[in-house]
């Protein structure tokens, strides 16, 4: 979901610190790397995530440079996942693609230290094998999805003025930081210590509950059923990597030792705080259409409730070769409420599927899924290898 976004900024081309300091002084080169490695120093745990850091700087860009106002905007997405895929017994292997595309009419409203947004779309994805008996994840889902979003944190999760008002001054603060010829004259002056206790960092924290309806199917269409329902996605960002929160990310303890031991974090040993993982909850109404193995089962085809769950998490692992390596893992299970004891007895009531992946900045990625999703018969195990490409596009 496009939306998933702690520091309340999504928009936009991505900017660095030296744009903000460009756009807002017309200083010598010497004076705006001062104050560039000042406004870094202010982030600096954000360096291990460039994908957080850069959301972040555009949001103080964005924000800043104008009043605050809502914003409404497209917001499209399409991700396809070359593969390869092979069996555990290497006996049967298969060329094929994963796809994610989502269409989404996005509005956020800041309201004080809390952003606010709906959005509604189109959210499609599965994956496709051309030999489909080795598909580890023959599920496709195409379905409507209105979602409400509410965050808080990040860059003015101290702020408790009206936002319009609270940014038209932090970007009179910047402009009036041009009228100092010297760096020693604008770290001293009261316009920047403002400007500089603003920019404090808090973890943030996001709600995104979803109701979604559509159709479920295999890659062949031979099984097919229509699911409506809501799911609550929720996790918490802690961007100081010495908190409390961030030392109770227990997963990312082996990746911190990693990252200390290869070089990538010289400072010491530290789970990431914006790596902790993210869960979330729903319930769906299942109506099958389709499905004849269920039909042998039971002479009618029922609807029925179904109960989900995802936990998911990434990190960072190391840098090589000017790569960045992540780690990526998902945990998937849906249980049928109330489902016969044909149904349990036949391993149709319930399915679970772990999924886990080291993948590089530049698309590359290795890939080992466990288990099974709706519509597959029995659980399997298979190694992925593949390039991840992402097309994007954001108009207003």
């Amino acid at each position: 979901m496009l939306l998933l976004t702690t520091s309340g900024g999504m928009f936009g081309q991505t900017k660095t610190a030296e744009d903000v300091v460009d756009a807002a002084t017309a200083l010598t080169d010497q004076q705006r790397g001062k104050l560039i490695t000042a406004l870094n120093s202010k982030i600096d745990s954000l360096k291990t995530n460039p994908e957080f850091y850069n959301k972040l700087w555009n949001f103080l860009v964005g924000r800043l440079g104008k009043d605050n106002e809502d914003v409404k905007q497209w917001l499209n997405d399409l991700k396809i996942d070359f593969k390869t895929f092979q069996n555990e017994d290497s006996t049967k292997s298969s060329l094929g693609f994963s796809y994610e595309f989502k269409v989404e009419r996005g509005r956020i409203k800041d309201d004080g230290a809390i952003r606010n947004g709906w959005s509604g779309g189109l959210d499609l994805n599965g994956n496709v094998a051309f030999r489909k008996e080795v598909n580890p994840y023959n599920f496709l889902s195409s379905k409507a999805t209105l979602t409400y979003m509410r965050t808080g944190g990040g860059f003015f999760g101290q702020a408790d003025q009206d936002n319009k008002e609270f940014f038209s001054h932090l970007s009179d603060l910047r402009q009036s930081l041009t009228k100092f010829k010297t760096y020693e004259e604008i770290i001293n002056s009261k316009e920047w210590q403002e400007l500089d206790a603003a920019l404090m960092m808090k973890a943030s924290w996001i709600l995104l509950p979803t109701l979604s309806a559509g159709l479920e199917s295999n890659q062949d269409f031979s099984k097919t059923q229509f699911a409506a329902g809501l799911r609550i996605g929720a996790t918490v960002k802690a961007w100081d990597n010495n908190s409390r929160l961030s030392k109770l990310n227990v997963l990312d303890w082996p990746f911190a030792l990693i990252r200390r031991l290869s070089g990538f974090d010289k400072k010491g040993i530290h789970p990431l705080g914006a790596a902790l993982p993210t869960v979330s909850i729903g319930l769906d109404y299942v109506d099958p259409a389709k499905d004849t193995v269920r039909e042998k089962i039971e002479s009618k085809l029922s609807p029925y409730m179904r109960a989900n769950m995802e936990l998911s998490f990434r990190t960072i692992v190391a840098k090589a070769f000017s790569q960045t390596i992540y780690f990526n893992s998902s945990l998937r299970s849906f249980s049928e409420l109330g489902a016969s004891e044909q149904i349990k007895t036949n391993h149709l009531a319930s399915f679970n599927y772990f999924t886990t992946s080291l993948s590089s900045s530049s698309g590359f990625y290795v890939a080992y899924t466990k288990g099974k999703l709706p519509f597959d018969r029995a659980s399997q195990g298979v190694y992925q290898l593949g390039f991840t490409y992402n097309f994007q596009s954001k108009d207003k």
